[in-house]
């Protein structure tokens, strides 16, 4: 399997004339290498199509050419490219559980989790984000009843505290039952349903119950005691370890990781049943800054600087407080000594006017 690529210039010139599961010859387009991160093929080369492109679709071909092919991979291969960001592989098991946070009352980011157990018993969960999330509620109603197989495309497999997610991607789309071949084929098998967990449940088996909860508080206070930012690794955003002349990831065992500045706030928030405090990381806060840790940091340096370059105007001896109040009388001084010159020469415009008269 080849991976193809439209970009977002030509996509309007194409979007209409491509259907899912048709066939078609295509000529006039690019031989690329394949991007190394997150790749949804194991090919070396990809095709993407430019403004020469032309294909033509076809009723019938003597040519076999399979109408699905996934990329399954068990739980021990997902864990091993877990946060390296170079696979984009698919998952299909039985559903044991739904989580959501989505409500009709509570606007914002929204996530849904899904609890697979696949056939050799694990339980995985697969975390669908934002329009993903809602793109399931809605496939899911439509539906009308709870699937039995989910499969999931293009799902990016990452550990957090030691649990393995495998989180969606633009890549991703969900299928239900027997709408793939390979799902009609679990669904009639029964020695797939229903499997007992082999033990390395890391998630939540659908006998367990589990409680979550949304916290709606305001913003009282951000602790800075303990800093607001760190410097992370580009690739698995853990905090790098500083060398003499570089940086090393441990988690991705690389002596020269590329550094990037990320968030780590604490954030004081209170409602009227108590208080409490938050740890917000880099995409939270940046979420509610709309300002990346690396601007931040600018914005702060400048005004050090500003403030820096102030109060070497101010005398010694002096304060700040003193310099500005010092300015402010002389302001006001002014302003009454040009009123009392103006009240005067209308006195004598006014006597003058008078003896005229």
């Amino acid at each position: 399997m080849v991976q193809g690529s439209i970009p977002a210039l030509r996509q309007l010139q194409f979007k209409n004339r491509l259907v899912e599961g048709s066939i078609y010859t295509l000529t006039g387009f690019d031989v690329v290498r394949s991007n190394p991160k997150f790749r949804l093929s194991d090919s070396a080369f990809s095709i993407r199509f430019n403004e020469g492109t032309e294909l033509e679709k076809l009723s019938t071909t003597v040519r076999t050419i399979p109408t699905e092919q996934f990329r399954f991979r068990t739980y021990d291969q997902l864990r091993e490219l877990a946060n390296t960001g170079k696979q984009l592989h698919d998952i299909m098991g039985e559903l044991c559980q739904i989580r959501s946070t989505i409500t009709g009352r509570i606007p914002g980011a929204q996530r849904v989790m899904l609890n697979l157990r696949l056939e050799s018993g694990t339980v995985v969960c697969v975390s669908l984000f934002d329009s993903l999330s809602h793109a399931f509620h809605s496939k899911l109603d439509s539906y009308e009843r709870e699937p039995k197989i989910v499969l999931v495309t293009g799902v990016n497999p990452t550990i957090f505290a030691g649990k393995l997610y495998l989180n969606g991607t633009s890549a991703t789309r969900v299928f239900f039952d027997s709408e793939t071949a390979v799902g009609k084929d679990a669904v009639d098998r029964q020695d797939f349903l229903s499997l007992p967990s082999d033990g390395t449940d890391q998630s939540a088996s659908s006998s367990k119950v589990v409680v979550e909860f949304l916290c709606t508080a305001k913003v009282t206070d951000i602790q800075v005691a303990e800093g607001w930012c760190y410097i992370g690794c580009s690739v698995c955003s853990k905090k790098l370890i500083r060398e003499e002349t570089s940086f090393t990831c441990a988690p991705c065992n690389e002596t020269n990781a590329v550094a990037q500045l990320r968030y780590r706030v604490i954030l004081s928030v209170s409602d009227e049943t108590g208080i409490a405090a938050f740890l917000g990381f880099d995409t939270e806060i940046t979420k509610l800054t709309n300002v990346l840790a690396a601007e931040a940091a600018q914005i702060l340096e400048n005004v050090e600087v500003h403030e820096q370059a102030h109060l070497q105007n101010v005398a010694p001896g002096t304060d700040d407080r003193a310099a500005n109040t010092s300015d402010v009388a002389e302001v006001s001084t002014a302003g009454r000594e040009a009123e009392t010159n103006e009240d005067d020469a209308a006195e004598d415009n006014a006597s003058k006017k008078a003896r005229v008269e």
